[in-house]
């Protein structure tokens, strides 16, 4: 039988090889951690060894381009901006497909909060797959809707992982030009039941329903605009309410942006992870804009574009009529993020971390994290807690106070 992996790491979970089997023989299956793994049914292979062929992670089947066009991007519209995670680039490049009458596949919750790939043929359906996941989607057999649309000369927009749209183009084979790909400047992955069970704690905490989850979220004042910082929306005694979460008060955001302790194996040897990509365009946070771009006002979100084809090149100029386009430079753009240049770091923590939550669950990570950050845990509670005029008084008045007492 074919053997799809020695090791972990060498299996980033992008489900092409469950894609290209001709005779439904593999299916992904969850390990003791929760990660979803290819299996292949020796009763229904017939080792044609097409799933070995597809695989690029190991392969490395895919040419990853060179020299990108960098930009900062602010999209034109404010409401398209404050409804974005960063500056908005997603939805400038699927409103564009949407004007060819494409469509546009990428990541949403569905209504059990698992994430998984959707297709959106307008922009109400594209609210689903706006804003970032910090989950591993279920890819399905996406990549073969994708060809079924590509085979009926329809644009496709496919957004995910580099990995994923590494497993998309090498299970097509060939290109397409009516296929468009963006990827992002990915920190790893977690998995589907590591989140849930994340969701089901803070529901024990809340005494309530966990009915969505902003992992990057604007609109709350508690979040202060664009930041890392998220909301849970939840319902309790009849209304829908929220709830500010930040590496300050929450394990999953800790341990998934601080210790990257919580990610896929295979993510901590991803070679994507470079300025060299598989997807046409690229999108990410512009992290560290403010002292790059001291020109540019960041308050609203900054994103970062890499044009890395011929193809993305030539979107360009009907980009510009929906994003403010700022020339910017690798050098700048890797100063604020890393995992341009290289995978997010392996250490003992992230063992640790998976022990625990094996051993104790969401209850037994979560007083762990108390345990070890509760001053600053109870202080973000009670940012939480205050209303924004007082807090906006205290941030003015406090350090004065301070500067007083130093003085004496």
């Amino acid at each position: 039988m074919p053997l799809l992996y020695k090791n972990k790491e060498q299996c980033c979970g992008c489900e092409a090889c469950m894609n290209v089997c001709p005779r439904e023989a593999i299916s992904m299956e969850k390990n003791s951690r929760g990660f979803r793994f290819p299996k292949i049914d020796d009763e229904l292979c017939i080792e044609c060894e097409q799933c070995l062929e597809v695989c690029d992670f190991q392969n490395e089947r895919i040419d990853l381009k060179k020299s990108p066009q960098v930009y900062a991007a602010i999209h034109r519209s404010e409401e398209t901006l404050a409804a974005s995670s960063s500056g908005g680039v997603f939805s400038a490049l699927a409103k564009l497909i949407f004007e060819e009458d494409g469509v546009v596949f990428g990541c949403g919750f569905n209504e059990k909060l698992e994430a998984e790939h959707k297709m959106a043929k307008n922009l109400k359906e594209l609210e689903e797959l706006r804003g970032s996941k910090y989950v591993q989607s279920k890819i399905g057999l996406t990549y073969r809707r994708v060809k079924e649309k590509l085979d009926t000369e329809q644009y496709v927009l496919f957004t995910g992982t580099p990995c994923q749209v590494a497993g998309l183009k090498s299970f097509l084979g060939s290109s397409h030009d009516k296929l468009i790909t963006a990827d992002f400047v990915c920190h790893g992955v977690p998995n589907q039941d590591f989140f849930l069970d994340y969701a089901s704690h803070l529901e024990k905490q809340l005494n309530g329903e966990v009915v969505d989850v902003k992992f990057r979220d604007k609109s709350s004042g508690k979040s202060q605009g664009w930041s890392p910082a998220g909301t849970i929306v939840y319902q309790k005694d009849g209304k829908l309410r929220e709830k500010f979460l930040g590496p300050q008060n929450s394990y999953y955001f800790n341990y998934f942006l601080r210790e990257a302790s919580i990610q896929r194996r295979a993510c901590y040897d991803c070679r994507y992870a470079c300025p060299e990509r598989a997807a046409d365009f690229t999108m990410g946070d512009y992290w560290g804009v403010k002292k790059t771009h001291p020109e540019i006002d960041w308050r609203g979100g900054v994103s970062l574009l890499l044009v890395n084809s011929d193809k993305a090149e030539q979107f360009i100029p009907r980009l510009e009529s929906r994003l403010k386009l700022i020339d910017s430079t690798l050098e700048k753009a890797m100063a604020g993020n890393k995992n341009l240049t290289e995978p997010i770091k392996l250490t003992v923590k992230r063992e640790a971390r998976m022990k625990n939550w094996q051993r104790g669950g969401a209850d037994g990570l979560g007083r762990e994290f108390f345990k070890n950050h509760r001053k600053e845990y109870i202080m973000s509670e009670i940012r939480f807690l205050l209303p924004d005029p007082i807090k906006r008084l205290l941030k003015i008045a406090l350090p004065q106070f301070i500067k007083k007492i130093l003085v004496r």
